[in-house]
């Protein structure tokens, strides 16, 4: 994988676990489901 496409990654992950945090933080989701989203970016992102 080029460095662009890493560095692509990275930003997609951290602004989805971002948005997760403040979703939850905000009473959108609760701590369940912020758990599950957590688990599915992280895996998610990795894959690749």
């Amino acid at each position: 994988m080029g460095t662009e496409m890493e560095k692509k990654k990275a930003a997609e992950e951290v602004w989805m676990d971002y948005f997760n945090e403040y979703l939850f933080e905000h009473g959108i989701i609760d701590e369940a489901m912020r758990n599950k989203l957590k688990i599915k970016i992280s895996t998610t992102t990795k894959k690749t």
